[in-house]
């Protein structure tokens, strides 16, 4: 009787698993294309100096975008 349990068990973990595990989305192996760059000016002592840039990038695949900022002392 309690191998039945244990195997009704395995199966209904097994099937839950295989559910999850086709239900997400496929890895996308990211290609990264640059979309926008940009600086980042500010006003020290009356004039305009730049102070960092940002830049911008998106995957060709899948349209994911991630954001790169460097900030100049």
């Amino acid at each position: 009787m309690e191998i039945l349990l244990y195997i009704g068990c395995a199966t209904v973990g097994a099937f839950l698993g295989w559910i999850l595990a086709t239900s997400e989305k496929p890895n996308c192996k990211h290609k990264w294309v640059l979309f926008k760059d940009t600086t980042i000016n500010n006003f020290r002592y009356g004039q305009e100096v730049q102070v960092g840039y940002v830049k911008f990038y998106e995957c060709e695949h899948c349209k994911k975008m991630k954001k790169e900022t460097v900030e100049i002392n």
